[in-house]
């Protein structure tokens, strides 16, 4: 019967994800805390949940309250912003609802539930919160979990309820060349592999939701960094740009599929596929049960054959080591532009020079003719 009145108050308290881009969770029964709702499509392998900024993520919390509580406390995580509360319901060993309460807020204390007129012999309290995920995210395997701490009336601890951890993830492109100082060994940078001298600046990229290439991410730009933000946010952009040092990271990103696709080639270079790379963004455990983000790649396909499979020639590969996901595109075997004009245009430049230097130089040392004045 509790499971049943849990449920109930549940889906009443979920009905603002109905308009929103998210899928209805149903909770087992715990005497914790649990995900109720969560953007569609950001579960992993694993079962953790992934968020860009913006994602509304729903708790539901079922917890014991003993005689002497008297105040019930939410502390979200810091990278997530709070957004509303249910009501507390509290609940006898009848399974009756003996007690209601609506949610508080004070500068002091934040977002908590008084429930020091809570009838004598405590009880089970329910009540589901939401919160959301601001721009500045952990990511990687950086969990961020908040707390729901329940306090007597002298503000001593009585039980802490940890949420579940939400997850953001990130992918680092890099463009190389890697004929480039072939002397040189790739090194590792907390999982990533890194390539000295061998960096080749100037391409840019544009990451897609949808194989038709029509739903780009938009991103907040922060030196070498590409944060997911809402579309329409001011100062945003869709293309991210390889710099001198021929890397970037995208962050804030949900697990799921996306198409990166190569808007335009290095500095000199030409563009190394003209097909979008396809990327798997997920978490999964090994065998340990130890956390690991993984990027697969899907074979590039030709936009207007999907039968047809583009050769990669090594240009694309991918590194999943750790907490690190990294996409290299590697364009030792694509063509360089000839820089034939270029050639021509110094030559000519100096060869007009030559003349003009040497008609002047002609000019200055032709002898002059004297004046010699008219005979009268």
């Amino acid at each position: 019967m509790k499971k049943v009145i849990i449920s109930i108050i549940s889906s009443l308290l979920s009905l603002f994800f109905l308009c929103s881009p998210v899928a209805a969770i149903t909770p087992d029964y715990a005497e914790d805390q649990v995900i109720a709702a969560a953007p569609a499509g950001s579960q992993t392998s694993s079962g953790e949940y992934t968020v860009s900024p913006g994602d509304p993520i729903q708790y539901s919390a079922s917890l014991e309250l003993p005689d002497t509580a008297a105040l019930i406390s939410i502390q979200p995580h810091s990278s997530m912003n709070f957004v509303s509360g249910g009501t507390l319901y509290v609940m006898n060993e009848k399974e009756e609802v003996v007690y209601t309460q609506n949610l508080g807020y004070t500068s002091t204390d934040g977002f908590f539930y008084d429930i020091s007129d809570m009838p004598a012999g405590g009880g089970t309290g329910f009540f589901t919160y939401v919160v959301s995920a601001s721009d500045v995210l952990s990511t990687g395997l950086v969990g961020m979990s908040g707390k729901v701490i329940v306090s007597d009336a002298e503000g001593k601890t009585l039980t802490t309820s940890e949420s579940p951890a939400v997850y953001s993830l990130s992918a680092t492109i890099q463009t190389v060349d890697t004929h480039l100082h072939e002397e040189e060994t790739p090194m590792q940078d907390q999982g990533i592999i890194t390539y000295n001298g061998q960096h080749v600046e100037g391409a840019s990229f544009v990451l897609y939701r949808d194989k038709e290439l029509k739903n780009p991410v938009s991103f907040k730009e922060d030196f070498r960094s590409y944060t997911v933000c809402s579309d329409g946010t001011d100062g945003t952009t869709q293309v991210m740009k390889a710099d001198t040092s021929g890397t970037l990271t995208m962050k804030g990103l949900r697990a799921g599929t996306y198409y990166l696709a190569e808007e335009e080639a290095p500095v000199d270079y030409y563009n190394a596929t003209t097909a979008p790379i396809v990327l798997s963004l997920d978490l999964e455990r090994d065998n340990s049960g130890k956390l690991k983000m993984v990027m697969n790649e899907t074979e590039p396909k030709d936009k207007d054959d999907e039968e047809k499979v583009v050769p990669k020639n090594e240009v694309i590969r991918l590194s999943n080591k750790g907490a690190g996901a990294s996409v290299v595109v590697d364009y030792k075997n694509v063509n360089k532009k000839p820089r034939t004009p270029m050639v021509i245009a110094v030559c000519c430049g100096g060869l007009a020079i030559g003349c003009g230097c040497y008609v002047i130089g002609k000019s200055h040392s032709r002898p002059k003719t004297p004046n010699i004045p008219a005979e009268g």
